[in-house]
């Protein structure tokens, strides 16, 4: 008798432990889905990238494109309370905003969701998303867009010269998801030939990513390459001098 009062007290503990720990759970759920829903109500948007460094130095001649640069900074300024998607320029992982951004659709109409549904929902162009929606993905791929020409990395474009002309068919994208042990990550190609698109530049042992796809001709070494000139007395102590023409 006394064994099985023993074992009686020990199923006994272990509900009241497995009941502890459920209530912790529901409790953490609970609060993770209002710390969301609060960080939802701030809106979603995209952020400008690396478009106020790029256009910084170029050269514009005319004042109605400056006029219009200065809008455009403007409109994505108005966002900066809004919640960050598609920040293909930071990290080609799938990142929280989108996956709470995604969930957020998928709970508003009633569509199936679980742990991986969100990177299937962003990728699958025959998924519920897309199906029912078809400018997600005209919105996604236009976003998708807007960071990669900005790379400032000229190796990413490389590809150009291999596949001709870039014409509609040939640019259009097909998204993939990389199921890895810590994250998800997003592959992007072309559709029709293959070839890997990336926002952010390219590694390179032993030098620092390039800040500028194109280099700023108020800077001296622009035009003394390649020699490195910073000053004007950098430039007088040249032994050929440019002729800045």
């Amino acid at each position: 008798f006394e064994e099985e009062e023993e074992e009686d007290e020990r199923r006994k503990r272990r509900k009241r432990k497995d009941r502890k720990a459920d209530r912790l759970k529901r409790m953490k759920q609970a609060k993770v889905r209002k710390v969301a829903m609060q960080r939802a109500s701030r809106g979603f948007g995209l952020d400008a990238g690396k478009l106020a460094a790029q256009t910084a130095v170029t050269e514009v001649m005319s004042g109605e494109v400056n006029l219009a640069r200065t809008r455009v900074l403007d409109y994505f300024n108005a966002q900066e309370k809004t919640l960050k998607i598609f920040c293909w320029d930071r990290s080609p992982d799938f990142e929280v905003n989108l996956d709470l951004y995604l969930g957020g659709v998928c709970a508003h109409l009633a569509f199936p969701w679980g742990p991986t549904t969100g990177p299937s929902m962003l990728c699958d162009w025959n998924g519920l998303i897309i199906k029912n929606y078809p400018e997600f993905e005209c919105y996604r791929d236009i976003a998708f867009f807007f960071k990669f020409l900005q790379n400032p990395d000229k190796r990413a474009f490389e590809f150009a010269s291999r596949i001709g002309p870039l014409t509609q068919r040939k640019l259009g994208l097909q998204f993939e998801a990389n199921f890895q042990k810590e994250r998800i990550r997003i592959n992007v190609s072309c559709r029709d030939t293959g070839e890997q698109l990336v926002c952010r530049p390219l590694k390179q042992k032993g030098q620092p990513p390039p800040t500028h796809r194109f280099e700023s001709n108020a800077l001296a070494s622009t035009h003394t390459a390649p020699y490195f000139a910073e000053t004007e007395d950098d430039v007088l102590h040249m032994w050929d001098l440019p002729s800045f023409g």
